[in-house]
């Protein structure tokens, strides 16, 4: 007789088909809290929305409100930018029309 962990065979066998059965209690798990849909969380769910969309619509005018400071600034620069250009090019001038060493 040949033992195979615990098990006793037979020697004639030359092939082992062998199952393992675990003994004891069944392991379960415990249930866990559920997130309740209960009236309070909906009303929250409700006052979130609601100061998403308000958030939503004060940005539209902040936001073009800031375009057009933005477009502003852009256009005092551009003009600044043409007036010192302008001043460069009429003292270039100037100076070429001068005669050197007179």
């Amino acid at each position: 007789m040949n033992s195979v962990r615990g098990c006793i065979v037979s020697p004639d066998l030359s092939v082992l088909n062998l199952v393992i059965i675990k003994k004891g209690k069944k392991v379960s798990k415990a249930p866990k809290i559920q997130g309740l849909v209960t009236p309070l969380t909906l009303q929250r769910k409700r006052a979130r929305i609601v100061d998403k969309k308000k958030r939503i619509a004060k940005a539209k005018p902040e936001a073009a409100e800031y375009q057009k400071l933005l477009a502003s600034r852009l256009k005092e620069q551009r003009e600044k930018r043409s007036e010192s250009l302008a001043k460069k090019r009429s003292r270039a001038s100037a100076a070429s029309k001068t005669p050197i060493g007179a």
